[in-house]
């Protein structure tokens, strides 16, 4: 990658909010709204307000911007922001809308706003109560109807760190829809935000022994031994439950899919060459074709078929090839074949509508010219013989009556075909760090089966357990776990044990662990290799590449007292396979170092061949940020958690609690004795002797052992910690999140949505607002701003790339920003194909193209470029339909075609809901083109 890619700072801050404008003069493409709502501003009085349109056009900003003039500096006190898409019911009405909207407005203002996200979402009973709290409180608040935004720090349920803000834009795009909390996985259903004032409940501090810092309000009730406590009752010394959870991964939107189809499928061809299948010109029978001909052969079945309903029987084929290129009158063509003139002239009316001969008078005479050649093509008997004559091949009529109905059967097409279903993901999916964490346990301790597609996994029953688990999430189906007695024997001496595996039967997985770079057989002698596609990944790929090897072949971090045993992986190599089994780990210790973890390599021989070790650096820092930033996966990891949270405690004690202790021990032993000193503070005599002789601070005695951790301080999967020290704050901007299953956090942002339709809302309250109509942005308007963000982040921006944006846009400004930032994540010059890639979209003109060849008749070309735009951009066969859709209308064709063609693919499309393959309703939609353009 580029260097000046890295400068591009994508996670800093969401675009969106970045240049969201702060003032009315600022926003872009509603001229017509701004001018009302700066007249609201200048009088100082407004009514309440309805504004409706999609998304992406500004309704969020106006509000905002709204809010800032008529308040100024102090506008958030009179502004509050209620997410009524989430908050849907008549309680959020009857107690946060009427609470807020009883006090009076703060610093001179006459009224107060508050800001309902999608109210349009509100239920009927909901916007009955709103009607009456506007009647109510109309001389104090002022409702706006629309769009709000936030900001927090979450996790997903597989632990990375997203944005409540982010959360919002990933949750509309389908991207995200649950946070991980105390119940495990939960869904997101309602999020607010206010000031704690307005529930009379200060903030409060509360920094815990370990270093954490946590925000609340003071009925806020954290989890503790003895159940749930509200903040104002912890004081310093209380216990509270903790979850250690992985940190430091963010959530980062990104499109790539993690398999290049083009690559995989030419792969394919290796392994059935393999299995002995033949390219054209060397196989003698359709069944012993590579896919890649057989999909030749599928594609003029196809032409084939499209063309059986004009098709010839074998008597009209007979009369073609009797009627020349150039005019013939019918009585000579009824003397060269011998027909009545009843029956001749039957069959040229049947010629002339299937569009194979043109007929004219002249004077007393008929004549008759061929316009194009044909053969018998009534059945799938027909469609054999030609198959058989223009290929070279035999295929038998079972197979041709496969192909007339669109199946095709093949190695490379079931193993393509399976693993777009399961696997072809984007690397920001959750299936991805599933797949990552299994491929590096396979690595550690498995291996791919040398004939067959058999891959086998040995380990403890309990790791095999849960790993069979997330084979299961992948929609793979693990053995039984299979146990065996074994013995060998370990420089001289002999070892008996038990050995636990279990299996996977996938000739798709197994062909993916291939391409990725797994080898069949023994490793030890073939050497590892870490995947392009991992070391492309971002962190949330690497960390759960590294915890699946780390958590089959890593050593479990075990404590005696205060340290711990040494953090390593070590794998066996031959000589041939030493090099690249080095490379291997020196490939790990670089994905470490972006989590802060050094580690070493070391090669010792062994047994006529060498061990290789990777060794974690043994400091409790190094140690922390490896267990709490990379980890193990599945059965080491609860444990490998405790350990990091011991280490967490123990460095805050020697780092911030120890410091404050040995200097209160200097003053009291100054001012009576250290006898005194040390038991006021409750530390030995020794500490506070050498404290005063200015020894330097170390771990004290009477600290707590890991042992002591583990019996004393940890309830299952929580750790006790004692909180150390409580502030009060004041009254501040406080978020709440609440989830389906459990009410669980305090968040700093809440989630946004747009109010998108102003008909959704009641006729009583629509006829209290003044409705505001946001129309979607013009292409000029939403170009100035992406060519100032553009300029101001340093990008260069060709002018097919604005374009592209443009496209996309389809009058989202918010959109058009977004795949802006997704596309400088590759690349700071902005070109039409980045832009395309980011955001999961075709050019406009190759779908033009696929369109316009099938209208001309060359199916085989359309449908090449079908499968160019699909493998290209990695598209649903949804998203293509949905492309021609767009498409269809710039087409240079008569209007009535384009209505019966659009009439096409909404038939298609339905289909595709209802669960077709979609590459045979694709295809067979372009056949429907075909006969359309003739």
């Amino acid at each position: 990658m580029p260097e000046e890619v890295k400068e591009v700072k994508i996670l800093e801050k969401p675009w969106v909010e970045k240049y969201r404008p702060q003032r009315l003069d600022d926003i872009v493409g509603q001229d017509h709204i701004v001018k009302r709502l700066k007249h609201y501003v200048k009088t100082g009085s407004m009514p309440h307000l309805l504004f409706a349109g999609p998304p992406g056009v500004g309704k969020t900003t106006a509000a905002l911007a709204l809010a800032r003039e008529l308040f100024g500096e102090g506008w958030r006190h009179n502004f509050l922001e209620l997410n009524a898409s989430d908050e849907r019911g008549i309680n959020v009405i009857r107690e946060k809308v009427k609470e807020f909207a009883r006090t009076k407005p703060i610093g001179g203002a006459s009224f107060k706003i508050i800001f309902l996200d999608e109210a349009d979402a509100l239920t009927q009973d909901a916007q009955q109560a709103l009607r009456r709290t506007m009647e109510m409180f109309s001389n104090n608040v002022r409702f706006i109807l629309s769009c709000v935004t936030g900001d927090t720090k979450i996790y997903t349920p597989d632990e990375r760190e997203v944005k409540i803000r982010d959360f919002l834009r990933h949750f509309e795009e389908g991207l995200l829809k649950e946070v991980g909390n105390r119940a495990g996985r939960d869904t997101v259903v309602a999020a607010v935000a206010f000031n704690s004032k307005i529930i009379g409940h200060p903030v409060y501090r509360l920094t815990l022994e370990s270093g954490r810092v946590i925000e609340a309000t003071g009925d806020h009730m954290f989890l503790t031994p003895e159940g749930w406590v509200q903040t104002y009752d912890l004081k310093e010394g209380s216990e509270v439950l903790v979850k250690p959870t992985l940190e430091g991964t963010p959530y980062e939107p990104d499109p790539r899919p993690i398999i290049d189809l083009r690559e995989f499928y030419r792969f394919l061809e290796r392994i059935e060459r393999e299995h002995g299948l033949k390219p054209l010109g060397e196989a003698k029978t359709f069944r012993e074709l590579l896919t890649r001909d057989k999909e030749r052969i599928l594609a003029k079945v196809l032409e084939l078929k499209a063309e059986m309903e004009n098709g010839l029987t074998a008597r009209e084929a007979e009369i073609l090839g009797r009627i020349p290129r150039d005019w013939i009158s019918r009585e000579e063509l009824q003397e060269k074949v011998s027909l009545s003139r009843v029956r001749l002239n039957q069959l040229l009316l049947s010629l002339e509508k299937k569009g194979y001969v043109e007929r004219m008078i002249e004077g007393k005479k008929q004549l008759i010219r061929k316009v194009r050649e044909g053969k018998p093509l009534r059945n799938a008997m027909d469609v054999k013989r030609i198959i058989e004559e223009e290929f070279g091949i035999k295929i038998s009529y079972s197979a041709v009556r496969r192909l007339l109905n669109g199946e095709l059967n093949g190695i490379a097409y079931s193993v393509l075909k399976e693993v777009k279903e399961k696997w072809l993901v984007r690397y920001d999916d959750e299936k991805t760090g599933i797949l990552a964490r299994v491929l590096g346990f396979l690595l550690g301790d498995g291996h791919l089966a040398k004939k067959g597609v058999r891959i086998w996994f040995n380990s403890s029953r309990e790791e095999l357990e849960a790993l069979a688990e997330d084979l299961r999430r992948l929609g793979l189906k693990p053995s039984q776990i299979i146990e065996r007695e074994t013995d060998s024997e370990i420089r001289g001496r002999k070892v008996e044990g038990r050995i636990h595996m279990l299996y996977v039967d996938s000739s798709a997985f197994h062909a993916l662990m291939r391409f990725w770079g797994v080898k069949v057989g023994n490793k030890t002698v073939k050497g590892y290799t870490v995947p392009e596609w991992i070391k492309r990944g971002n962190l949330f790929i690497k960390r759960e590449f590294l915890r699946g090897l780390f958590g089959a072949d890593g050593t479990k971090p075990n404590g005696r007292r205060y340290n711990f045993n040494g953090i390593k992986l070590e794998m066996r190599a031959t000589k041939e396979s030493l090099e690249k089994t080095t490379e291997f780990f020196n490939d790990l210790a670089e994905l470490l170092r972006e989590f802060d973890v050094e580690s070493k390599i070391v090669v010792s021989p062994a047994d006529g061949k060498f061990v290789v070790r990777l060794i974690i650096t043994t400091n409790d820092v190094n140690y922390l940020n490896f267990l709490t930033r990379v980890g193990y996966a599945y059965v080491k990891d609860s444990h490998a958690r405790l350990v990091g949270e011991y280490l967490r405690i123990k460095l805050a004690y020697k780092e911030l609690i120890l410091p404050e202790i040995a200097e209160r021990a200097v003053e009291l032993a100054t001012a009576t004795n250290p006898t005194q000193a040390a038991k006021v503070l409750g530390v030995k005599r020794d500490f506070v002797l050498n404290r005063i002789r200015g020894v330097p601070t170390g771990l004290t005695r009477d600290f707590m052992t890991f042992e002591e951790f583990l019996s004393e301080r940890t309830l299952g999967d929580y750790v006790v910690e004692k909180v150390i020290k409580k502030e009060e704050l004041g009254y501040l901007d406080v978020y709440d999140v609440t989830c389906a299953k459990d009410h669980s956090f305090i968040s700093n942002g809440l989630v946004s949505h747009n109010c998108n339709y102003s008909s959704k809302i009641i006729e009583p309250i629509q006829s209290r607002c003044a409705i505001f109509r946001f129309r979607p942005l013009r292409d000029e308007d939403i170009a100035r701003r992406i060519e100032l963000i553009a300029e101001n982040e340093g990008l260069e921006l060709t002018e097919e790339g604005l374009q592209a944006l443009l496209y996309v846009a389809e009058g989202d400004l918010r959109r058009a920003i977004n795949v802006l930032q997704a596309a400088a994540a590759l690349d700071t010059k902005i070109t039409d194909e980045n832009v395309f890639l980011v955001a999961s979209r075709a050019r406009p003109e190759d779908v033009r193209q696929m369109m316009a060849l099938a209208l001309e008749g060359n199916f085989l070309k359309a449908r090449e470029k079908l499968r160019e735009i699909l493998l290209k951009q990695g598209l649903s066969g949804e998203d293509v339909l949905i492309q021609m859709h767009k498409e269809v209308f710039n087409l240079t064709i008569p209007e009535d075609k384009k209505v019966a063609l659009a009439d096409k693919i909404g038939e298609y499309n339905f289909r595709l809901v209802e669960g077709a393959n979609e590459m045979i309703q694709l295809e067979a939609l372009l056949a429907q083109f075909t006969l359309m353009g003739k």
